[in-house]
């Protein structure tokens, strides 16, 4: 039987499967790194390829078995120039003849929907949307260069927040405590001069004053609680505008959250986005992932080869795939 792999290839890490054409998971491979965008693209390249070593020695075949793949590879992002390059790359790889490239985003997309068609939001420390019709047309979306929504973004607002509170112009807020406490200063000024001296703090150190904004929005902070309204519609407006440019206002069309801020305490930044996209999609169901992105990439494959991903295909996929890519999610319409 012939084989197709998936990869997921991200900042932090990529990933590989490797499946038989009935669904059956037959290898997992992991490796570091592999966007061109964060490492060099000849180290992207290395990580990727050791990635799908990894999953063809464990499932104990050779890419000459390998019928089709999907590189869905963070940085892929503008036609023509980015998916040319990374296409040229991935030739590079010699792994198969058959294999397509595509953003990152199509993997979370899959790896969430009962269907091939849908929408993704991801709220990670970036933020990107994309979606796929009916038809199979795709609409990709890179908003903003990426800073719309993510947890980087609204740290940065949480410190807009914090700042104009001390000052009175605006209104105080537990933030503020909070934010001291993270940083480890004494106080405003010092906190002021921290980030002063720093001038560009980590950008994960910023991101990291995400959970805060939320832990805060749950227990009734009013600053708190309009700061995560305010993305939340962001990001359901951004929602709003894939749905309406596939046609698929009136369907059923599943809605898929990703990214770590979805993992968050309380219900305040789902609820205001089911509402927002409810306003124009009111029979969206929005979802979190079953899987890890990578397995939405071997279900792309299987469906490139014309396999419809039906019950015993998808039990064989679910029944054999690592603990690891399986999540438990929440869904708004339970």
């Amino acid at each position: 039987m012939q084989h197709v792999i998936g990869i997921d290839a991200g900042g932090s890490k990529t990933l590989c499967l490797t499946a038989r054409t009935d669904g059956t998971i037959t290898g997992f491979g992991s490796s570091g790194c592999g966007s061109h965008e964060i490492a060099d693209i000849e180290t992207a390249k290395k990580n990727i390829l050791a990635a799908v070593e990894d999953a063809l020695a464990q499932s104990g075949i050779t890419s000459a078995e390998v019928e089709y793949a999907v590189f869905a590879l963070a940085g892929a992002d503008f036609e023509p120039d980015d998916f040319d390059m990374l296409t040229s790359a991935m030739k590079d790889l010699n792994l198969t003849k058959r294999f397509i490239v595509k953003n990152d985003m199509a993997g979370c997309l899959r790896s969430g929907t009962s269907r091939p068609y849908g929408v993704v939001v991801n709220m990670g420390t970036g933020f990107n949307a994309m979606g796929v019709g009916k038809d199979g047309t795709e609409y990709k979306r890179v908003s903003e260069c990426g800073l719309l929504g993510g947890g980087h973004a609204i740290g940065e607002e949480v410190l807009r927040r914090v700042f104009r509170a001390s000052d009175g112009r605006k209104r105080p807020t537990a933030l503020t405590a909070m934010v001291l406490d993270y940083f480890g200063a004494q106080d405003i000024h010092a906190l002021d001069r921290m980030l002063f001296i720093q001038r560009n703090p980590p950008r994960d150190r910023i991101g990291r004053l995400c959970p805060l904004a939320l832990e805060a929005a749950y227990n009734g902070d009013q600053v708190a609680c309009d700061i995560i309204e305010a993305f939340a519609r962001d990001a359901g407006e951004m929602a709003n505008v894939i749905t309406r440019n596939l046609g698929l206002e009136r369907e059923d069309v599943e809605i898929v959250l990703a990214g770590s801020v979805f993992k968050s305490v309380g219900p305040l930044l789902k609820d205001v986005i089911t509402a927002t996209i409810h306003r124009q999609t009111p029979h969206a169901k929005l979802v979190i992932p079953t899987y890890e992105p990578v397995v939405g990439t071997i279900m792309l494959a299987l469906e490139a080869l014309n396999i419809q991903i039906v019950s015993e295909v998808h039990s064989n996929l679910d029944n054999t795939l690592p603990t690891d890519l399986k999540r438990t999610g929440w869904q708004s319409n339970e």
